[in-house]
């Protein structure tokens, strides 16, 4: 019986030890994406200020997001409808922030949150689903 206890008590206190480790090294991933996020803010705005979008990608979703909410799917950008060319409904969620904060900046910080989500979130899966020794100590 006291064998049992033993055994029973180790086997709970390595329970401990797991959930602990996989709180620090989920504390870890959460830090890295926070840094990533500030440096890659960082870079798109600097550009973003200093005129450094030289293509027309930024140009033309901020256009046609513009245009949406006002029903109209013309971009004068390259005078196309906007599903003729780029067929993404996505662009409905998109314009749910985009109502709030109409500017170029918010499809940046939307460009930044989805980045930095989808590597915490892939993070996560490899932590959970594939060998501790991938992933940040």
């Amino acid at each position: 019986m006291a064998d049992e206890e033993v055994v029973e008590r180790k086997r709970n206190h390595s329970k401990r030890q797991t959930r602990v480790l996989d709180m620090s090294q989920k504390n870890n991933v959460f830090l890295v994406c926070i840094f990533v996020a500030l440096v890659y803010a960082f870079l798109l705005f600097s550009k973003y200020y200093a005129l450094g979008y030289y293509d027309w990608d930024l140009a033309f979703y901020s256009q046609a997001a513009r245009q949406l909410m006002r029903a109209d799917q013309f971009v004068s950008v390259n005078k196309i409808n906007f599903f003729g060319a780029h067929f993404s409904p996505v662009i409905f969620l998109v314009l749910t922030f985009f109502v709030l904060f109409q500017s170029a900046i918010t499809l940046l910080f939307l460009k930044i949150f989805a980045f930095v989500f989808g590597g915490f979130f892939l993070a996560e899966y490899v932590r959970r689903f594939w060998d501790k020794k991938y992933i940040l100590p």
